[in-house]
This record gives C-alpha cells, structure tokens and sequence, in this order.
C-alpha cells in the first residue's frame, strides 16, 4: 500500500464512517454483545459509564476504532460493511501482526525525533499512542480525548493549525507495510535501533523503555493490567504460568506446554 492510499483511506474512515473511539476494537460495528465482549477484556477502561455511552450508539451505524486498531484495520482492508462482524478487516493479514501501539512503533524503521523531516503516511507515536500524519501538520488518530471517534488534530511539534486540537508527540517512523515516496538522497533502508533503545538520527535524549505499558494504560498508571485476574484465576485452578509478561508473544513451546496442563489437568 502506497503512502498515499494509505492517508487516502484513514481520512476516508474519518470523514464518511460514524466512529467512536473503543479500546480493542478495529472498526468493528458497536453492538450490545461486542461492549460485552470488551467490557469483559478491559473491565478498567470500560466503566458503567462508558457502556451506557456506547450503548446508546447500538444501531446508528457507528463503527469502533483505537489509536494503533485504526492504522491495522486498514492493512488488514477494513472496508466500512456493517455486515461483517470486522467491518470487513480480515484479523492480523497482509503480514501485519496484531500489536499494540508501543510494539507497532518498534516495527517501524526511519525513527526519529526530528519533526522536521516527517512524510505523510508516517506513524507518529507518544508512549501508549499512536496515530499517522496526513501532511500540512494533520494527524489522524482514534483517541478518548475531544471528540472521542477518529479525529483530526494538528502535529504540535511543527506547529499549531486553527479550529484543530493539538498535541506533540514524542517520534515518528515510516510503517513497514506502506510504501514511502522515495526522496532524492534516501535509500529506503530501514533503521535499526541499536542497544538503548536509540535510533538512527534521534537525539540521545530519547529513548524508549525496554517495557512499555500496553494501549490504554498511561506510564505512570497504577492500574492493574487487564489480564491480571485471568493469571490470578488460572493459577488459582492449579494452570501454572510463571511469568507474566502479558504484552508479549506466546512461543510455541509455551503454548503447548500451557495447553498440556490444561488438557492433562486432574
């Protein structure tokens, strides 16, 4: 996909789809059993509050995105059809995985802090949020904040644009499933990010933690991460996972070995 499809089709999904910011979602149609669904995944987020809200929508053609759901659900060739249990995005194609903001950002190569040289079509990322820039100091993202649906808000770190909110982000980088205009003098080589965290042409004040906090959870939030009552519960039933790591990937031989306690289970 090309940067300009790309931007092309995340403005669509802003300008033309009734959209409501739900974490975990990437462009699924609201319904009564998919706020069960995330009320059941997220219980933190998802407060009484937020379910009434949501419900409210049921049957209005809204469709439900978060920040780095949004940039997947276009790999993945979300197409708006109200009639698809996904929108029409077909779950973790196109070779693009299902990760969080913090991990999609990793993924990315030309990482940098410098604003200056950013394209359209680039991801632009603060710790537990992302969005893409559009061009003309735009930015498309899903957030809670403002408007609460797909929003376009101004790149606060070139500048300010009139009747659009603003923020700054921390980097930007070129997402590894669109395919960037070529400019004299680039190679198109993805950057690698050597040890510490630091990437070619950021400035040694930035770098990003080993661990990160998954979409939703502010750095600094006390609270507990969705999945800790699941563990909590499994290991209480005799299921022994000994470590956490709730962001991480599962190996294959963690699986089955997980899956063998279960099966063999007395």
């Amino acid at each position: 996909m090309k940067n300009d499809a790309f931007i092309k089709k995340v403005l669509d999904i802003f300008a033309n789809y009734k959209t409501v910011y739900m974490w975990g979602c990437f462009g699924q149609p609201v319904t009564d059993a998919l706020v069960a669904e995330k009320t059941r995944q997220y219980p933190t987020f998802y407060t009484q509050g937020i379910q009434d809200k949501l419900r409210s929508l049921v049957g209005k053609g809204y469709f439900g995105f978060d920040c780095v759901n949004l940039i997947k659900a276009v790999a993945w060739g979300w197409s708006g059809d109200a009639t698809k249990a996904n929108g029409g995005a077909a779950y973790s194609t196109n070779g693009v995985q299902d990760v969080n903001a913090d991990m999609m950002i990793k993924l990315c190569f030309k990482l940098t802090d410098d604003f200056k040289v950013i394209v359209p079509g680039c991801a632009v990322w603060m710790q537990g949020h992302i969005g893409v820039y559009i061009g003309d100091g735009k930015v498309v993202e899903a957030t809670p904040s403002w408007d609460n649906r797909v929003q376009v808000t101004s790149l606060g770190n070139i500048g300010s644009v009139a009747g659009l909110h603003s923020r700054k982000w921390t980097m930007h980088g070129r997402l590894p499933f669109v395919e960037y205009e070529q400019k004299p003098g680039e190679t198109g080589q993805a950057s690698t990010l050597p040890p510490g965290g630091q990437a070619s042409g950021q400035s040694p004040e930035v770098t990003k933690p080993d661990i990160l906090p998954s979409d939703g959870y502010p750095a600094d939030s006390d609270q507990p991460h969705w999945a800790e009552g699941f563990w909590k519960s499994l290991n209480d039933a005799g299921i022994r996972i000994h470590e956490k790591r709730f962001e991480d990937p599962i190996r294959r031989g963690e699986l089955f070995a997980l899956l063998d306690q279960v099966v063999n289970k007395k």
